[in-house]
């Protein structure tokens, strides 16, 4: 079996009773008796795209969901209650960074307990196999300390709590063009830096 851009192309050599030929099937006329035919079989569908999120308060879990959906973009949501759970998981996401589901984009509150988003952050940006996730910040927070920072540890954006759906939605929107751009690349120098408040109704870009 041969792929070729993505179907396989198999050989089949009908069995001696059931070879075509102009009596039996008048409709193949010019189908030669044994002749070998050429059978594709169609690429199994894409998998909705994984986004990720870490947050310790269910209510913004909730509704960073419902933002989400209300987007518009086909996607399956695993949120995480810490950064010490988040981190578990981002390591298997690191150990194969090419396999189908890596994570489309990573949204990050910074003030939870235990570990912040931004200590979180500086161990994502330490580890080279998560340079091409997106690290979206999504918090409460509007002080320029803490927009500067995640700027300065490496973050693609900052949505302040709540964005528009508009504002969302370019932000998924960009991080689609990032995952489908050819590697290598490298969000921190492919991306712009951007702060969106929540009082803000204009698109990320």
């Amino acid at each position: 079996m041969t792929p070729v851009l993505g179907y396989a192309i198999c050989t089949i050599q009908a069995a001696p009773e059931f070879r075509t030929n102009k009596r039996n099937f008048p409709h193949a006329a010019g189908i030669e008796p044994g002749v070998r035919m050429a059978q594709t079989k169609p690429m199994t569908e894409t998998p909705p795209a994984l986004i990720v999120a870490v947050d310790d308060e269910p209510d913004d879990i909730f509704f960073l969901r419902r933002l989400l959906k209300r987007a518009g973009h086909a996607h399956e949501f695993q949120p995480f209650a810490n950064a010490e759970a988040a981190m578990v998981a981002l390591s298997s996401y690191a150990s194969d960074p090419q396999k189908a589901g890596f994570p489309l984009v990573c949204f990050l509150d910074i003030k939870m307990a235990g570990m912040t988003g931004l200590e979180l952050l500086k161990w994502i940006r330490a580890n080279r196999a998560l340079d091409i996730l997106p690290i979206i910040m999504f918090s409460s927070s509007d002080h320029p300390n803490d927009v500067e920072r995640a700027r300065e540890f490496g973050a693609q954006g900052f949505l302040k709590k709540y964005p528009s759906v508009e504002a969302m939605r370019a932000v998924l929107d960009e991080a689609r063009e990032f995952a489908a751009s050819l590697p290598p690349k490298k969000t921190f120098l492919q991306w712009s830096y951007r702060f969106v408040d929540s009082a803000d109704a204009i698109a990320a870009k």
